[in-house]
């Protein structure tokens, strides 16, 4: 019997930094909120989140 996946929401296209809630939290200063708001997003691990909220704080500077 198959068992079925969990659907794991869609990435907006583009990247974190595309994302209005993840870009406010940046610039607020809360990177783990980012993180985690990246992460319920996409449904990346804890490093793969951290890094692409990494690269898009790294364009706002």
């Amino acid at each position: 019997m198959p068992v079925p996946t969990p659907s794991v929401p869609s990435a907006p296209p583009g990247g974190p930094e595309t994302d209005p809630e993840v870009l406010e939290m940046l610039r607020s200063g809360n990177e783990i909120g980012a993180i985690k708001a990246w992460r319920e997003r996409t449904g990346l691990g804890l490093a793969e989140a951290k890094f692409a909220v990494d690269q898009a704080r790294a364009k706002l500077t």
